[in-house]
């Protein structure tokens, strides 16, 4: 069933960026699952492809592999290096902002690998 929402807190159902219409929502026990031309997301997030799909998964296992505690380091340095004036939910990330992410964390182990550890004191 294509929906608006029917509930103020929630984000608006996603529109397709392949056709123009709105996605077609299915409520799920793991939430809103939104769908149209091949692409999907959850939770009213921007719908993706499963290329991009995959990327927000490889930089999700790399921040939480990175953060340790409730610190919020890796996210500012992330930021930092990906050259984002302001954080971008994993969600919200097309495939080239989530490269970007994926790169900004990769160098970040390498200095960590190097002995320059740029999250010290900050996880």
């Amino acid at each position: 069933m294509r929906s608006a929402p029917n509930d103020a807190n929630l984000k608006e159902t996603p529109t397709c960026p392949k056709c123009g219409q709105l996605a077609w929502e299915t409520g799920t026990k793991y939430g809103i699952r939104a769908e149209c031309c091949g692409l999907w997301s959850w939770n009213r997030a921007p719908l993706a492809d499963a290329a991009t799909h995959k990327l927000r998964e490889q930089v999700h296992s790399m921040m939480t592999d990175l953060r340790v505690g409730p610190g919020w380091g890796v996210l500012e340095e992330m930021t930092k290096r990906a050259g984002w004036s302001r954080p971008i939910k994993i969600s919200e990330m097309n495939e080239a902002t989530a490269r970007k992410a994926l790169t900004a964390l990769e160098d970040i182990v390498m200095d960590i690998m190097a002995g320059n550890d740029p999250l010290k004191g900050k996880r």
